[in-house]
């Protein structure tokens, strides 16, 4: 007998529900279904052992194969079969059975991106991922981000589908081709950031090198291009328009570190972009609070700590009774809301 048939079925059920959850949390409304993940978690100590031993393993994945259409194979008659069309969801789901029935190894990270198909990597609530490519180009992606990739003999593609990445591109004949929203980044050999925000609007922020910044409109024709120099930063709006003459900022370099030099920011925007690295939310009972403005260098990619840092910085207090979120608020304040 082998160890899968020695396996519990309750076990079975566990791991089913948990790909379920995991699969949820890297959709577009991963935020609405937070609260009820965190009250799964905390029924059972099971739940959060399982979930997290599939997160690593989901992590460990580096690329994930993603192709539109699974081409058609000839059947024993000869006949092609039929075509099925994959969608993003189908893809996770596939993906995450996949983890569920392999034995642990990270082989399945270390497939080539330049195989047939998009290929799509993915970096979950709370991780910051480095992934080299098969040309030797590096991509880091940040919390709740994700990239597709194809790669063939003449060029070098890629889309920002959610979230923020660097690019380290390895010197080549091809270009390296980056879009995302109205945008088309191309390059050779250079280090930049591309963000996408949840209205669709697109910072470029070039580190090193030169790139060349194409911009869309609404129809996605392209209507002019922009050339950047090392230091230089562009947003490219959801309409098509874009800004110029913005320059990078620290922020621009030290993301990946997760650290943040806030100057003069308000409480609430901190705290929004540290929620994007949490699994449990901070949120601020008392509204007072939200327009304080904080100034200094804090580390927003592990949201407990910097609650805690807050509390000291601001005197308040962290209330951690509910499951599904950190308040802070005022002392002499029910913070959590409860009477």
């Amino acid at each position: 007998m082998t160890a899968s048939d020695q396996t519990d079925p309750g076990e079975v059920e566990l791991r089913l529900a948990a790909a379920a959850w995991l699969a949820r949390m890297q959709g577009p409304d991963a935020d609405v279904h937070r609260p009820a993940l965190e009250q799964w978690l905390a029924a059972d100590a099971r739940h959060r052992r399982i979930f997290e031993r599939l997160s690593r393993r989901f992590d460990e994945a580096a690329i994930l194969q993603l192709s539109h259409r699974w081409q058609p194979v000839p059947s024993s008659a000869g006949r092609p079969r039929r075509s099925l069309l994959w969608t993003p969801g189908l893809a996770i789901a596939a993906g995450l059975l996949a983890l569920l029935l392999s034995p642990d190894s990270t082989e399945f990270g270390h497939r080539s991106a330049q195989s047939a198909g998009d290929a799509i990597i993915a970096a979950q609530t709370g991780r910051i991922r480095t992934v080299r490519l098969s040309d030797g180009s590096i991509v880091t992606l940040d919390s709740q981000s994700s990239v597709s990739i194809r790669f063939d003999g003449a060029r070098r593609w890629l889309q920002l589908v959610r979230g923020r990445a660097r690019f380290q591109v390895a010197h080549e004949t091809r270009p390296f081709v980056v879009e995302a929203g109205l945008s088309r980044v191309t390059a050779h050999g250079t280090l930049f950031d591309v963000r996408l925000s949840q209205r669709g609007e697109v910072r470029v922020a070039l580190l090193e090198g030169v790139v060349d910044v194409a911009v869309k409109d609404a129809v996605r024709t392209e209507k002019n291009a922009h050339v950047l120099s090392a230091g230089d930063a562009i947003t490219i709006r959801a309409r098509g328009t874009a800004a110029i003459g913005a320059h990078v900022v620290d922020n621009d370099r030290t993301w990946p570190t997760g650290m943040v030099d806030a100057d003069n920011v308000a409480l609430g925007q901190l705290v929004a972009e540290a929620n994007r690295y949490a699994v449990v939310p901070i949120r601020i009972a008392d509204p007072s609070l939200t327009s304080r403005r904080l100034s200094g260098h804090f580390r927003i990619d592990d949201p407990a700590h910097l609650a805690d840092n807050l509390a000291r910085l601001l005197d308040v207090s962290v209330d951690r009774s509910d499951p599904a979120a950190l308040w802070i608020g005022r002392r002499d304040k029910n913070i959590s809301g409860e009477t």
